[in-house]
């Protein structure tokens, strides 16, 4: 019986966790410094479209100040400036610092309604040492900026195209979405991970009315994904939360 007990528990501990886990920093992020960078920088969105992005940071263990090399013990998210209303951010750590020497990300995620270039302020707070006193460094990280794009009129046409959520919504083996067409069309499914890599891609043949994509999902690790659903004319996306 305590085997049996002590195996539920672990597997809800596991499970917690891979909820709990809002975003995966970027594996190519291997020096301090940012992704993406501010030449890359955030991707696009569309109104009235449910937004996600990831920003990762690989923080320093020693930098200057003033002059003088200064011993880098942690940084942190103070607050993020300029967010359209709707989205929001959180980050992979519980208090929103990282230590030196590791790396975090940050995700911005929601739905809004305000078209436009939104510049963003991710406010920092640096705790280190300089000369063996202890400090404390206001920062901010200013080159990101959103593109919020307005739709089109056919991302609005419900009745001729629409993506519904997918159910199961934390999905194990597999999950299924409704896509609605108004004619014969062949559509493309696109599943991503958080910083944006594609994990696969299908097509699938939709007859006039409810058609029930079912995509397998149990090869993919644990986390939140996104996909995309397009007919050619229009891209409709959503997310999806895989729990193994």
């Amino acid at each position: 019986m305590k085997k049996v007990l002590l195996s539920t528990m672990i597997t809800l501990v596991v499970v917690f966790t891979s909820f709990a886990q809002p975003c995966t920093p970027d594996p190519l992020l291997t020096t301090p410094g940012f992704s993406p960078d501010s030449t890359t920088n955030l991707p696009a969105g569309t109104v009235g479209q449910y937004y996600q992005t990831v920003i990762s940071a690989f923080i320093p263990t020693d930098t200057m100040y003033m002059g003088v090399s200064a011993e880098i013990d942690s940084i942190g998210v103070v607050s993020v400036v300029g967010l359209p209303a709707g989205l929001s951010w959180t980050t992979d750590s519980p208090n929103n610092f990282w230590d030196g020497g590791t790396k975090g990300c940050l995700v911005i995620q929601g739905t809004t309604t305000l078209t436009g270039i939104h510049n963003i302020t991710i406010a920092l707070s640096a705790h280190g040492k300089l000369g063996g006193m202890a400090i404390v460094v206001p920062d901010s990280v200013k080159f990101y900026r959103i593109d919020m794009q307005p739709a089109s009129v056919n991302e609005f046409a419900t009745e001729s195209f629409n993506v519904g959520k997918a159910f199961p919504n934390p999905a194990y083996e597999m999950t299924s979405i409704e896509v609605t067409a108004s004619k014969p069309v062949l559509v493309n499914f696109s599943l991503f991970n958080l910083v944006g890599v594609q994990m696969t891609e299908s097509k699938h043949q939709l007859t006039p009315g409810l058609n029930t994509l079912t995509i397998p999902v149990k090869q993919y690790p644990s986390g939140m994904y996104f996909y995309k659903i397009s007919n050619g004319e229009t891209v409709i996306t959503r997310k999806l939360n895989i729990a193994k």
